[in-house]
């Protein structure tokens, strides 16, 4: 008799970019092709020995980075060469504009990948040179139109609350994309983080009060333009919506390859080494924390990756996976965040408001166990 394998999402991490982007503290490196071909060689090394993925179906696959079209096609040949991807309806590739030609376009396209997201970040060329961009924007609306010739799936993101950023630079932004009528398109707040170049510098960034205008007034124009808001930061026409993020905010199984890479499989996490030349040496032996995640650390992830969504957290999906009712283990925090306006609650779920995707984080918290 046999046994129907499981539904399974496939992360591939591509540690490597053309230069590092002043805000970035994600693992990439800046290596020659001798290093990239020995990172490829471990990667895929990795992927054949996974006894776990024989186990399952791919349902999505998603290559990142680092910038995934700074390498050469032959590379993304070989890895996507290691999986069974008669199952799979969504295969994203990252790209950058300067990274990306006709060439790779035609080469991704044959090769079954049928989503490609693109970073533009902003469409101010003198604001890409702060932030070490390597396009500008003649070079990202030339690429775009080809890809768009032959791809129907396209993410476009974008970065708000940039150094010297004002109101109306982030408006052409919005107006700019929404009129080149991408798919998809994802809307991130500057943050600075530890281990980059901004961290420490002053920086003239917008107040508070500015940056939280920019992501309302961006939410208004993309809903006139018939953008849907599905998750605090990304926004599609009807359904082409991220299947393969939202199987991260909905708790389903994930497997990470590569340099970094998480893993999230039958209750348990685990990250890869983020050492290259640990990674490069033994690929098979690269996780470096594995954690068994408890009913609890379940219920409080289930929640506060669910609340990310705008159809916030089912209750039926809640009860189904936890056999209990949300408000039998959070009737204190849904009345609290009720009561300030920050949580909304009906029959079906339970949703942030407005102000509560602005407080995102102190929701998110409440669901936390002592």
């Amino acid at each position: 008799m046999f046994m129907t394998k499981k539904d399974i999402s496939v992360y591939i991490h591509i540690p490597f970019c053309k230069s590092r982007c002043f805000y970035c503290d994600f693992v990439s490196n800046l290596k020659n092709e001798k290093e990239i071909a020995l990172y490829v060689n471990s990667l895929c090394r990795e992927i054949n020995n996974n006894k776990i993925l024989k186990e399952f179906k791919i349902k999505t696959l998603y290559i990142g980075g680092g910038t995934p079209s700074f390498i050469d096609k032959k590379y993304i040949y070989k890895i996507l060469s290691c999986f069974d991807l008669n199952n799979a309806y969504e295969i994203t590739i990252e790209t950058n504009p300067e990274s990306l030609t006709l060439e790779k376009i035609l080469f991704y396209k044959k090769n079954r990948i049928n989503r490609i997201s693109i970073g533009l970040q902003t469409t101010n060329n003198l604001l890409l040179k702060q932030i070490n961009r390597k396009h500008d924007l003649k070079t990202f609306n030339e690429i775009y139109f080809v890809a768009k010739k032959y791809f129907k799936n396209i993410n476009i993101d974008l970065i708000f609350g940039l150094p010297d950023q004002t109101l109306e630079m982030f408006y052409r932004d919005i107006r700019y994309v929404v009129n080149i009528k991408p798919t998809h398109i994802s809307l991130y707040s500057l943050k600075i983080e530890k281990n980059t170049v901004f961290f420490g510098k002053k920086l003239n960034l917008p107040d508070e009060e500015t940056e939280r205008k920019m992501y309302h007034d961006a939410i208004g124009i993309l809903k006139k333009s018939k953008y849907y808001q599905y998750e605090i930061s990304n926004f599609s026409v009807k359904n082409f919506e991220c299947k393969h993020n939202l199987i991260y905010w909905t708790s389903k199984n994930y497997l990470g390859f590569g340099l970094s890479a998480h893993s999230f499989i039958n209750n348990q996490r685990f990250k890869n080494t983020s050492n290259f030349y640990k990674y490069i040496k033994n690929p098979l032996n690269g996780v470096d924390k594995m954690t068994t995640l408890t009913n609890k650390n379940l219920i409080e992830e289930f929640v506060f990756l669910g609340l990310r969504l705008n159809v916030g957290v089912s209750k039926f999906n809640f009860y189904k996976k936890f056999k209990i009712k949300i408000n039998e283990v959070y009737d204190k925090e849904i009345k609290k965040l009720k009561k300030e306006k920050i949580l909304i609650e009906n029959k079906k779920s339970i949703v942030l408001t407005k102000l509560g995707f602005d407080l995102a984080n102190y929701a998110m918290s409440q669901f936390i166990f002592d």
